[in-house]
């Protein structure tokens, strides 16, 4: 960090070819830090490290997101229990076709692969486990939402007139 201000302003002060002298005032400027600074900037780098360390991709996991090793079983369960709560909405229903689909194929592949974090990853696509994990459940919640709702069923005085222009 303490290498990097200064060659910003370098950077800065070549952009601006001296038109603006005061810049390179700053160039040579560069804070001094204090112990407890030091401090603190020695103990992050040692949690990173520790956190890097224990799992190969924990330095990319989203802000507050902590690796889960039982990430796949419990994808499995709320898998499971989405299809469960899928089955009591009705069978025509566009959404519960749609999302038993998702469901299945997904449910498909952590299932095939559940000791092979990295596989399951690249297959679906879409982040780390347990953002899918997360996915997951806030479709399961979705879902109990859509059958409280039931958009489905349609009556004639909520109808929206079709207006055709010509």
């Amino acid at each position: 960090m303490r290498h990097v201000l200064p060659t910003l302003w370098r950077a800065a002060a070549v952009a601006f070819q001296g038109h603006f002298k005061p810049l390179q005032q700053f160039c040579l400027y560069r804070p001094a830090l204090t112990n407890a600074h030091r401090l603190h900037l020695r103990l992050c780098s040692e949690k990173a490290s520790a956190a890097s360390s224990a799992h190969p991709s924990a330095a990319t996991y989203p802000v507050g997101m902590q690796p889960d090793p039982e990430a796949a079983t419990k994808l499995l369960q709320v898998y499971d229990q989405t299809l469960r709560t899928l089955e009591t909405l009705p069978a025509d229903s566009v959404y519960r076709q749609n999302v038993e689909v998702v469901t299945r194929h997904r449910r498909g592949i952590v299932a095939s692969a559940v000791d092979d974090r990295a596989a399951i990853e690249r297959r679906i696509g879409v982040g780390h486990l347990e953002e899918v994990l997360e996915m997951a459940r806030d479709e399961l919640e979705l879902v109990a939402h859509m059958k409280q709702w039931q958009p489905w069923q349609q009556s004639q005085d909520k109808a929206v007139p079709l207006q055709v222009l010509d």
